[in-house]
């Protein structure tokens, strides 16, 4: 399958998409490929596949720990915690994870246990912040490696109660990072909607005459200009390509 160009619409006008005689048209995209704004056409009927990701700025995963109750000298306090760091681009694995535990000591309280709890995460390769007050220790994940849970609740004991507060979810069609992942005609600032278009192509004719299908993809960014995004060309698209006026996350073109 190949990718034969990505599509960016950053800057506003009155026209939107349209579909007419099984042609759809897409006006004021810029083509990557030719370096221009121009107005593109896809056959509809070619459409096998399109997929819709709507874009979203990243939430921060957030894990809360509490300790609490009678700590008694020598039982021991533990969770797992796991995080997708493939942001990072290391030779660590994708997801990173590690066992937390703490033995309580003579004199121990709920804060000095937090404290120790909060270290504990300070030095691994964690992309988080934790911030222990007075026994409730709050684990933040990173915008850029927002996802981050509790895997595994390991034997954690009567002390330790341990809740994943806040899902991560990851930033999908910012600007910045579509630049930074090879798109610059991004506009940074500005959120992208993303359709990926799969359809059938011809291969041109070989040997003997001889002609083949292929699968082809287009990537299709539509972003906002001064942060207004333009709801009514992808309300269009996506009622083209779905037959009904209203989005979906997952768009199946049906034949």
């Amino acid at each position: 399958m190949a990718n034969l160009y990505n599509l960016v619409r950053s800057a506003w006008s009155t026209s939107d998409p349209s579909l007419a005689n099984g042609i759809i048209t897409l006006p004021g995209v810029y083509d990557s490929n030719l370096g221009t704004t121009k107005t593109v056409t896809l056959d509809y009927n070619a459409i096998k596949k399109a997929k819709l990701a709507t874009g979203a700025a990243a939430t921060a995963g957030v894990v809360t720990v509490v300790v609490s109750g009678t700590l008694t000298a020598g039982n021991s306090l533990s969770f797992s915690l796991a995080q997708d760091i493939s942001a990072l681009n290391n030779n660590l694995p994708d997801v990173y994870s590690a066992l937390i535990q703490y033995t309580i000591k003579t004199g121990d309280t709920a804060t000095t246990v937090g404290d120790a709890l909060a270290l504990m995460i300070s030095k691994l390769p964690f992309q988080a912040t934790a911030v222990n007050t007075t026994g409730t220790v709050v684990i933040t994940a990173t915008a850029a490696n927002p996802s981050i849970i509790a895997a595994e609740i390991q034997d954690q004991g009567a002390n330790i109660t341990v809740t994943n507060t806040t899902p991560g979810v990851k930033a999908i069609g910012q600007g910045a990072d579509l630049i930074a992942a090879g798109i610059p005609e991004a506009v940074t600032g500005s959120t992208y909607t993303i359709y990926t278009l799969t359809y059938n192509t011809f291969k041109p004719a070989g040997v003997n005459e001889d002609t083949s299908e292929r699968l082809d993809t287009v990537t299709l960014y539509i972003g906002s200009t001064a942060g207004t995004t333009s709801g009514n060309y992808i309300t269009v698209l996506s009622g083209i390509l779905n037959g009904t006026s209203t989005t979906a996350n997952y768009l199946d073109v049906l034949s």
